[in-house]
């Protein structure tokens, strides 16, 4: 008898070598009621329609415009519920899985009667380094954090999962598609606090491995990086400020801003002014920004 249907969804931007990449690790794969939907934002330097040209049995999407990480999935959920997907499985496009994974995340989230499940997750250039060990919010600095030094030994339900892995069950998505208020950062985070707010579960289990290409797509501290960090950081503050209160969202905020000065000191010593002018463009977009996501 065939398992849980469960469709993969691979978010291309100008990443066709990892994109083939993740789609040969999960081809090897022992679990085979999968289907993988690929989207692509747009890209200008990639044709995407070359991957049937090695797997005829893709579904993939090309976007007129690329509007941010979460609008793409939200569209590729969209195909895979039409298709009659019981699982929904969010996988960042530079990663590599091993070969039982997919089986291992349906028969975990089975056993748990999971609503969302994630996994361990490990540096793909150096595979014996943790990147994300389960995760929590920190709502006095407005942002999700990953453990690493303290990573979670055993299945725990968790507050926090990144969005570089998330196996969504079919009545999640249903209820709930990703906010699409960041574009790109912080929408992983932001939907982790509605999902726990309509009593979904969120499970992580150290005992399923991926291997990610961290910051492939966008590059460590790179400006995009600083200017979404900061932008994204005070929509979500100010989005969920009802769960601090009001005299503590203008204290964080205004803590905030200060430390901004402090990273301009470092910035200008170091010769980053690209990054120091995103920063402030990014901070100045984020203060300014009205909330527009409905749930």
């Amino acid at each position: 008898m065939a398992g849980k249907s469960v469709y993969v969804i691979l978010v291309n931007y100008n990443g066709l070598n990892d994109t083939e990449e993740c789609i040969r690790s999960l081809k090897q794969n022992s679990y085979d009621n999968y289907k993988i939907i690929v989207v692509d934002n747009c890209s200008p330097d990639d044709n995407i329609y070359d991957l049937k040209d090695k797997w005829n049995d893709l579904i993939i999407v090309s976007s007129l415009a690329n509007e941010g990480f979460a609008k793409a999935n939200n569209h590729g959920i969209d195909i895979a519920l039409q298709n009659g997907a019981d699982y929904v499985l969010l996988l960042n496009n530079d990663t590599i899985v091993e070969k039982d994974f997919l089986e291992n995340m349906v028969v975990t989230a089975q056993k748990l009667a999971a609503d969302v499940l994630t996994c361990k997750i490990m540096y793909n250039y150096d595979r014996t380094k943790l990147w994300y060990g389960g995760g929590k919010i920190d709502w006095k600095k407005g942002y999700g954090i990953h453990y690493v030094s303290n990573e979670l030994k055993d299945i725990t339900e968790i507050e926090f999962v990144t969005g570089c892995c998330m196996l969504l069950k079919k009545n999640v998505v249903e209820t709930l598609k990703l906010p699409e208020d960041y574009f790109m950062y912080f929408e992983d985070v932001d939907y982790c606090v509605k999902l726990r707010e309509h009593g979904f579960s969120i499970f992580y289990s150290p005992y399923i491995k991926l291997y990610h290409k961290v910051s492939a797509s966008a590059g460590i501290e790179s400006p995009f990086f600083v200017y979404y960090w900061n932008r994204n950081r005070l929509i979500f503050m100010k989005k969920y400020r009802y769960r601090v209160g009001t005299l503590s969202y203008y204290m964080r905020v205004s803590f905030f801003l200060l430390t901004r000065l402090f990273k301009t000191i470092g910035y200008i010593l170091h010769g980053d002014f690209e990054k120091n002018q995103k920063m402030f463009e990014g901070v100045k977009a984020g203060i300014s920004y009205k909330i527009k996501t409905n749930y």
